[in-house]
């Protein structure tokens, strides 16, 4: 099973600072949420992290106020989502139309919300959801774009950005296009948008 919630803004900036390839921690000021990815990796842990804040490439123009950044999106680099543990259904637990299967892996994903009687923020789930280990990638941004709609109600635009060697199925497979490509302190970057309806 995978679990998606929102984490301390500290702790996902230290994850970016172990596991990233090639980026380092995104200023803190410059962070408007974090997610945490949780897993069967085997045994359950946090797996990987996103960030989203404010865009680094310097918007213009009437949206500049309404687009936000998936800024980092690293995992735990032994982390293979391929090997995801699956469901494997018994002869006393025989599969029902929709039920998880070998093929398919169930999300929970997480909210903190502030209940009567408690001291602390709980974790309410607030969606549950269904991908393949092939679409685990292109799912967790999927989910970047349920929180960034329940968070900000005035973004109309998500961007990101990879290195121009680097594959990006996942991104394109999550519905981004990519609109410029360009070179930054010596590498060639692809930016790749996404309209949030």
């Amino acid at each position: 099973m995978i679990e998606i919630q929102p984490i301390n803004k500290n702790d996902a900036n230290y994850y970016v600072g172990e596991w990233h390839r090639h980026n380092k921690p995104v200023p803190f000021m410059q962070i408007s949420f974090a997610l945490g990815v949780f897993a069967d990796s085997p045994g359950y842990q946090l797996v990987g992290v996103i960030i989203v804040g404010q865009p680094c490439g310097r918007p213009t123009g009437a949206d500049k106020k309404r687009i936000l950044e998936i800024r980092r999106v690293c995992f735990k680099p032994e982390f293979n989502h391929l090997r995801l543990k699956r469901w494997h259904p018994r002869e006393d637990n025989q599969p029902y139309p929709g039920s998880p299967t070998l093929r398919n892996l169930p999300i929970v994903i997480y909210e903190r919300q502030k209940l009567k009687g408690f001291d602390d923020d709980c974790q309410i789930p607030i969606a549950y959801d269904m991908t393949t280990p092939y679409k685990f990638p292109s799912k967790v941004l999927e989910i970047v774009e349920l929180f960034t709609k329940r968070y900000f109600k005035n973004i109309t635009k998500l961007w990101t950005y990879i290195l121009k060697k680097e594959n990006g199925r996942y991104i394109k497979e999550a519905g981004y296009v990519c609109d410029k490509v360009f070179k930054r302190r010596n590498r060639w970057k692809r930016r790749f948008v996404k309209e949030i309806k």
